[in-house]
């Protein structure tokens, strides 16, 4: 739902802030070129594809940086961030008449001052009568997939938010993650209710009460929820979690199809680069992807192989039946462009996997997450086989972690003085007798796949089916709640650092099996990482 409400609210401002039409009659098209810079590109990548631009009457676009030369009786269309750069490119565009009519449009807040900054610059230089309208649009995330939302494109917030040391960047990266956090709701159309994690130096309590500055004051913009509100849905409820609940599932090496295919080529703005080749991995356009993304990798395989027989059948049928229609064609032509390119991706994650002792590695990592105890003899095995420095401390520290010892460790994989640090955040410290530690560990040892027993997922569980038991449930805008009179809405979980997929894909399953329950969840992050780039964080920590 986020995903769909964020691309309706892009295709809006594009529209000149115009509603598209619903009635199913042609309207006529407005021609208009559409300027961005790098963060509204991120936006945009995730959302619309050329041919949806075009529809809009988008006839060029591109990076407010680029070189650009007038275009007469046209439309434009900005969407960028408000820092003094852009503003100081927009108001010598509108100096230059590049266009005949300019619709600016921020990604997020501009402030008073960077505002009347641009106006004294636009007057300054020219009368100001092409710009037809400032908006502030509060559209600063990403919604790469259908449940998922990201802050941020390449910004952890780790170091920043976690450090051993005081970091003087930790107070600006809880107001931009509070930020973003207001956009995806005033986008989603609700004020949530917000459930946070109890205990002293709590990330997560933090980032609620600058969300809740940030949002009181626009809870009355009339103008602002009135285009936005969604009327018939219950309060959504935002779960807030700390990183530092879970640090090995980020540093797993799942076997899902979408998360293996990120950890070893890395998913960027919906595409991922095979060797020379580039494909789009983007839930709207391929079928294939949107149904088996989730899946076991070897289990796609196996997909990949019957649909492609499958499809030969079909495509020499059709060739044998002219009265089929031109669409089945269309329609079986997409199906083979998106059945090669998986098979390309899934041999390229075999020899990748094969090559790199990946599976190998993951058995070992996903006993332990299982919380079947560190077998340390099989530990020191896959140890002893990896060659890569990288591989060696991150499964080094996915088992110490869950309770292997240090010295025994750095016997194999060398000095990580970063582990030391980690000590307060072992599975073993967690208050094991505590009704949610019981919980955890009842959900752990169960059946089910790993995704499924991860902390973030489990505690998710815990707290929609069980107890709020030291978590705090807030109105944002009026203070307490009343538990018992709670009726809950769409669930959003938000991690706040980076996520990964084995979190993401654990999520979704749990909001199949709550479908009928009309319940929708969905999962953010400041940004997805790879396990090795978590690593680099984690190892960052400490410095």
């Amino acid at each position: 739902m986020l995903r769909k409400r964020q691309a309706e609210l892009i295709q809006k401002i594009i529209n000149l802030n115009e509603p598209l039409s619903t009635s199913g009659q042609k309207t006529a098209v407005k021609w208009k070129v559409l300027i961005y810079d790098e963060r509204g590109l991120c936006i945009l990548s995730t959302l619309l594809k050329v041919a949806s631009l075009m529809d809009l009457g988008v006839t060029y676009h591109g990076l407010i940086t680029s070189k650009r030369d007038p275009i007469p009786d046209i439309s434009a269309v900005y969407l960028v961030e408000p820092t003094p750069e852009n503003c100081a490119i927009i108001s010598n565009d509108i100096q230059n008449s590049l266009y005949d009519s300019v619709y600016i449009n921020f990604i997020s807040k501009i402030s008073e001052e960077s505002l009347r900054n641009l106006a004294e610059q636009v007057a300054q230089n020219s009368d100001g009568r092409c710009v037809r309208a400032v908006f502030d649009q509060y559209v600063d995330f990403s919604s790469p997939d259908p449940g998922l939302f990201t802050l941020f494109e390449n910004r952890s917030c780790m170091k920043d938010i976690y450090s051993f040391k005081a970091q003087d960047t930790a107070e600006q990266a809880f107001r931009d993650i509070a930020s973003g956090l207001v956009s995806v709701f005033l986008t989603e159309g609700q004020i949530p209710h917000v459930l946070y994690q109890n205990g002293e130096a709590s990330a997560s309590e933090y980032v609620y009460q600058l969300f809740s500055q940030q949002i009181k004051p626009l809870s009355g913009n009339f103008e602002l929820w009135e285009s936005r509100k969604n009327k018939s849905a219950k309060t959504p409820l935002l779960i807030l979690l700390d990183r530092t609940v879970d640090l090995a599932s980020g540093l797993h090496h799942s076997r899902l199809y979408q998360s293996l295919a990120n950890d070893v080529f890395g998913i960027t703005r919906n595409a991922i680069k095979v060797g020379k080749e580039t494909f789009d991995l983007d839930t709207g356009i391929d079928q294939f992807w949107a149904e088996n993304r989730l899946s076991n990798t070897g289990e796609v395989m196996n997909t990949v192989s019957k649909n492609v027989k499958d499809f030969e059948s079909k495509y020499n049928g059709i060739q044998d039946n002219i009265n089929e229609t031109i669409s089945d064609l269309q329609n079986l032509q997409h199906l083979r462009t998106s059945l090669a390119a998986h098979t390309k991706i899934c041999q390229a994650l075999v020899e990748a996997a094969t090559q790199d002792k990946i599976i190998d590695m993951s058995d070992v990592e996903e006993s332990i997450l299982s919380q079947n105890g560190v077998d340390i003899r099989k530990v020191t095995e896959i140890l002893n086989s990896i060659t890569k420095i990288e591989d060696k401390q991150r499964v080094a520290a996915i088992a110490y972690l869950y309770g292997a010892q240090l010295d025994a460790l750095e016997q194999i994989a060398g000095p990580m003085p970063f582990l030391e640090q980690l000590k307060q955040f072992r599975a073993s410290n967690q208050s094991s007798q505590s009704v949610l530690g019981k919980f955890l560990r009842k959900v752990a040892s169960g059946s089910g796949e790993i995704e499924e027993k991860v902390p973030v997922v489990s505690r998710t569980r815990y707290l929609l089916e069980d107890s709020i038991d030291g978590y705090t449930l807030k109105n944002p805008v009026t203070g307490d709640v009343n538990e018992k009179q709670l009726q809950i809405g769409d669930v959003f979980v938000f991690v706040v650092g980076p996520g990964n997929y084995i979190e993401y894909a654990g999520l979704m399953t749990m909001a199949n099996k709550r479908k009928s329950e009309g319940l929708e969840i969905s999962y953010g992050c400041t940004c997805m990482q790879r396990p090795n780039e978590f690593l680099k964080d984690l190892i960052q920590l400490s410095e």
